[in-house]
């Protein structure tokens, strides 16, 4: 949580001082406080409605773009991003979860893979959403 804060607060700081996003962590650290669990104008995701659930789920996949963010900062390998992936993915109970919102969850993390570059969660997505290797 005081990641995310602190990620929170250079956005904002940089924001304020008129820095465009040009990098994958500046573009990741921008999604961080969004309500990423809202329903979609479009009706395709009817969104959270349970408000503590839905915050909870917020601060991970924040929790989860600045860990990303970070990790692009320093440079880190597909395989340490995946690592990262993994340790988010694994603090998210897909068992309490409808398909609806871990389909939305698994989406959202694939958006910041793509965003660092990295074309495939080598299983990792596949495995946590549907419990085993599908594919």
């Amino acid at each position: 949580m005081k990641r995310t804060l602190i990620a929170l607060t250079l956005f904002v700081s940089a924001q304020a001082t008129g820095m465009s996003i040009d990098t994958p962590a500046q573009a990741l650290l921008a999604t961080v406080g969004h309500d990423h669990f809202a329903a979609e104008s479009d009706g395709l995701y009817t969104g959270v409605s349970d408000s503590s659930v839905k915050t909870q789920l917020n601060a991970k996949i924040d929790a989860a773009a600045v860990a990303f963010a970070n990790a692009a900062s320093a440079k880190a390998s597909a395989s340490q991003i995946l690592a990262i992936l993994k340790e988010h993915l694994g603090g998210i109970d897909r068992g309490a979860l409808d398909t609806e919102d871990a389909e939305h969850i698994a989406g959202l993390f694939e958006q910041m893979l793509d965003g660092l570059g990295i074309q495939s969660s080598d299983n990792v997505l596949n495995s946590w959403l549907y419990g085993f290797d599908p594919g």
